[in-house]
C-alpha cells in the first residue's frame, strides 16, 4: 500500500517559532532532544513509506543534509529569495516533475501518536469512494499554551455521514453562504470550532496536474481546499474543471466527467470531493510544533509520557554544577550548567552555557546560547547564539541574536 504513494515533506521558514528559528532551520529545531523532522520521517518509515522527498530553502542545507542522509531521504532545495513567500502549492508546482504518483503532503513539524500509523490513513484514502480527490487529517485542539502563542482557532463544516469536508478549517465563516441546497443535500452537516488542520493531505496525482494549470493557487488550506470542497455541493463546478485533473484512466471518474445525467454528475454522492479523517484525542496527542506555545507543550508532553516517568531529560555530555536544581526540564547535548543554578519547566537546546547562579523558569533556550551569572529569566524565549548578560532580569520576553527583546 505505502509504496503506491510518494511522501512530500515541505519545510518552511518557521516565522511563528522565532526566535527559535533565528539561527536553526525549522525542521532541525529539537523536540524532546530530537530534530522535529525526525518524528515525521520515522512515522513514514514505520508504515513502509520510504519514497520521501524533503523540500526546503537552500539556507537549511548545511544543517539539514547530514540529518536527512542518516535517514536515507531525498532532498531538494530552492534559493531563499525565490521561495521566501512560497506556500505548499508553490513548492509542489516547482517540483512537479519529481512526482509521478499519488502522494501525501506532510509538514516537517508534526508529532504523531503511536496509535495513528500513517498506513491507516493511506488505506482509508485508497479504499474511499472513487470520487475522493484529497483526504485530510484533522485533530482537536486541547493543549494549554499558557502565555505563549498557540494555533489560531479554526471553524469548519463537514458531513458526518459521508466524511465529506464542505468548508475546510478557516479563521472565520465570514462570507460563507450556507445555501439551502447545501443543507438539503447534506442533512448530517456538522460545524466545529475546535478542529485543527494537521496539514497532512493524501492527494491524487491529478490534483497536481490541476495545480500546474492554476498558478494562482498558493496555499493548500486557504486556496485549494475551499475551492475543491465547493465541487461537492456547487452544481456544475466540478464538471467545469475536472478535465484538468487528467483522471480519464479511472473509468468511474471518466464516466463522472462526461455524464450529463442527474443520477451521476449532478448527484452529491458522485461529485468530486475532499474527504476528512478526525483523530480521536483519546487515542493520543497529535500536534504541530509550529508556534512557541505548541513547541513548549509538546516538549512537556514528551517529558510527561516518558516511561518510566521522569522529571528531567538530559542528553549526552551534560555538566551540572553543585547545588543546582533542575525540574520538569529537557536539557540538550553538550550543555554546561554552573553552580547554584535553578532551572524549572524549561527547554535547553544543545551547546548552551548557563553560568553560576542563573535562574530560568518556563524558558526556551536555543542552541549555543550563553547565559551570564545570576541572570534571572521567566517565560523568556532566547534565540540561538545569543548572549544574555550577567544580572539580567527579564520576564515574558523574546531575546534574539542581535540583542533585541520584546
Amino acid at each position: 500500500m505505502s509504496n503506491q504513494f510518494k511522501g512530500i515533506i515541505v519545510c518552511g521558514f518557521g516565522q511563528k517559532l522565532f526566535p527559535l528559528t533565528e539561527s536553526t532551520p525549522k525542521p532541525v529545531v529539537s523536540v524532546g532532544n530530537k530534530a522535529v523532522i525526525s518524528y515525521v520521517i520515522e512515522w513514514c518509515h514505520q508504515s513502509q513509506l520510504n519514497d520521501l522527498l524533503v523540500l526546503s530553502p537552500a539556507s537549511f542545507s548545511n544543517q539539514l543534509t547530514p540529518l536527512l542522509k542518516s535517514h536515507s531521504v531525498h532532498y531538494n532545495s530552492v534559493d531563499d529569495d525565490t521561495c521566501v513567500n512560497w506556500e505548499t502549492a508553490d513548492w509542489l508546482r516547482h517540483f512537479a516533475h519529481l512526482i509521478n504518483s499519488d502522494f501525501i503532503i506532510l509538514p516537517c513539524d508534526i508529532i504523531p501518536p503511536p496509535s495513528l500509523p500513517l498506513s491507516s490513513l493511506l488505506q482509508q484514502h485508497k479504499t474511499s469512494h472513487y470520487n475522493t480527490l484529497i483526504t485530510c487529517l484533522l485533530y482537536y485542539n486541547h493543549l494549554d499554551y499558557g502565555t505563549r502563542e498557540g494555533p489560531a482557532p479554526f471553524t469548519c463544516i463537514h458531513d458526518k455521514s459521508s466524511n465529506t469536508l464542505l468548508i475546510p478549517p478557516s479563521d472565520s465563516l465570514d462570507g460563507v453562504d450556507l445555501k439551502t441546497r447545501l443543507l438539503w443535500e447534506f442533512p448530517n452537516l456538522s460545524l466545529s470550532t475546535k478542529l485543527l488542520d494537521a496539514h497532512v493531505y493524501i492527494v491524487r496525482k491529478g490534483v497536481l496536474d490541476l495545480l500546474v494549470q492554476r498558478p494562482q493557487i498558493s496555499s493548500i488550506r486557504e486556496d485549494l481546499l475551499p475551492w475543491l470542497c465547493k465541487w461537492s455541493y456547487q452544481k456544475g463546478l466540478g464538471d467545469k474543471w475536472s478535465h484538468l485533473l487528467h483522471l480519464a484512466q479511472d473509468p468511474f471518474i471518466d464516466a463522472l466527467t462526461h455524464s450529463t445525467t442527474q443520477s451521476c454528475s449532478n448527484s452529491p454522492e458522485h461529485r468530486l470531493r475532499v474527504q476528512y479523517f478526525i483523530h480521536n484525542p483519546n487515542d493520543g496527542l497529535i500536534a504541530r510544533a509550529n508556534t512557541l506555545g505548541t513547541y513548549a507543550e509538546l516538549n512537556r508532553e514528551i517529558l510527561r509520557t516518558q516511561k518510566p516517568a521522569k522529571t528531567v531529560i538530559t542528553a549526552d555530555n551534560v555538566k551540572i554544577g553543585e547545588k543546582s536544581l533542575i525540574k520538569m526540564s529537557i536539557i540538550g547535548n553538550n550543555v554546561v550548567i554552573g553552580k547554584g543554578c535553578k532551572i524549572i519547566g524549561s527547554i535547553i537546546a544543545d551547546n548552551v552555557v548557563i553560568r553560576d547562579g542563573a535562574k530560568l523558569d518556563n524558558c526556551i533556550v536555543c542552541t549555543r546560547v550563553k547565559i551570564g551569572e545570576r541572570a534571572t529569566l521567566t517565560l523568556c524565549d532566547v534565540g540561538g547564539d545569543s548572549d544574555v548578560l550577567s544580572d539580567t532580569h527579564a520576564k515574558n520576553e523574546k531575546i534574539s541574536l542581535d540583542g533585541s527583546s520584546g
